[in-house]
């Protein structure tokens, strides 16, 4: 329970004051390595591709379409519904 709450802490955190696009990146992939919550996962695949949207759209959808698979098989649908607008 501590990790998922310091994991969106921290997301929300790098989100919303992004000073350097890879730093954040590495920063969430790092999040990715340390959790075996599906949801955590999911939600930290959908934030690495809200920042590279606008810089890297393949890359984006990449990660997008990964949360988006994830989150069918575990059927959380707040991961499929944000990854579908990702994706659109």
């Amino acid at each position: 329970m501590l990790l998922r709450v310091f994991a969106l802490f921290v997301i929300i955190l790098i989100h919303s004051n992004c000073t350097s696009q890879t730093a954040s990146i590495d920063s969430l992939l790092g999040l990715i390595k340390i959790s075996d919550n599906d949801s955590i996962i999911i939600n930290v695949q959908l934030a690495i591709s809200e920042i590279l949207i606008k810089t890297d759209p393949v890359g984006a959808q990449e990660f997008a379409d990964y949360a988006l698979n994830i989150s069918e098989k575990i059927n959380y649908e707040h991961g499929e519904i944000k990854a579908l607008k990702l994706l659109r």
